[in-house]
């Protein structure tokens, strides 16, 4: 299976038949992530709506994430609207207290078998997330379930492994706890990974886009709600910028 590796020029190439991010919608860049490790991802992930920055528009890449928040971030990168997360009030977690807000990315993600608690009931959603709940989360957002062939082993070890072979580790910290620039990186390696459906036997089939011209596409969290799409490398034009769903004016010519 191929995994797109999105360098600047790649990235430059996520075009959109909507402008949600270009120079004309008046996106800007955020202020406090200039030389970080992980400035692409966090920039891309918010210009795709997908974390939000300060009203004064910093990101705060080094603070903490927590269950909650990291819950909101695969809501939005699953691009599941408004309307849709209206409908989710509650949720069998009991430990929601204080976490209001929350609720409906919380219901949404357990009653998709995307997060799933302690086993007790709770969703712990102060608590800062690790790298492998992330992981698994993430893993279980593109369609992999419990069930699926290719985990073996136990958790978290099973997911572990799968996400290392699918590269969502990739420039991602080795902290223990997440901070929000590891979170963006690791959203924005999962834009790329190819969906699949799991059966009952644990077959994991992928999921393929037809293109128009009878080709086919890997099916990703890019192509389907965020309605992306991926081109070769190539110099980036102006009207290319105007189009991008990312703010390209930077790259124009790169």
């Amino acid at each position: 299976m191929r995994k797109l590796v999105m360098t600047v020029l790649t990235l430059a190439l996520i075009l959109g038949s909507i402008s949600m991010a270009s120079a004309a919608s008046g996106k800007v860049r955020l202020t406090d992530i200039a030389d970080n490790a992980n400035e692409e991802a966090i920039q891309v992930a918010y210009d795709l709506g997908i974390v939000t920055g300060t009203p004064e528009g910093a990101y705060e890449p080094e603070k903490a994430v927590n269950r909650a928040e990291f819950a909101a971030l695969i809501v939005r990168a699953l691009a599941i609207p408004d309307s849709a997360l209206a409908s989710y009030s509650s949720t069998t977690f009991k430990d929601t207290s204080g976490y209001t807000w929350a609720v409906p990315y919380l219901a949404i993600l357990q009653q998709r078998g995307i997060m799933k608690g302690d086993g007790y009931g709770n969703a712990m959603p102060g608590r800062t997330i690790t790298p492998n709940e992330a992981v698994t989360m993430v893993l279980r957002a593109v369609g992999y379930t419990d069930n699926a062939s290719v985990l073996v082993g136990q958790w978290p070890a099973n997911y572990v492994a799968l996400g290392q072979n699918q590269l969502l580790y990739s420039n991602v910290g080795n902290d223990t706890q997440m901070n929000k620039a590891s979170a963006a990186q690791m959203i924005y390696n999962a834009l790329t990974v190819q969906l699949v459906q799991v059966d009952a036997n644990s077959t994991v089939s992928y999921l393929w886009d037809r293109i128009e011209d009878g080709t086919q596409n890997e099916r990703n969290l890019l192509t389907t709600g965020l309605d992306c799409w991926q081109d070769g490398k190539k110099i980036v034009s102006y009207a290319d910028a105007k189009a991008s769903k990312i703010n390209l004016i930077p790259r124009v010519g790169a």
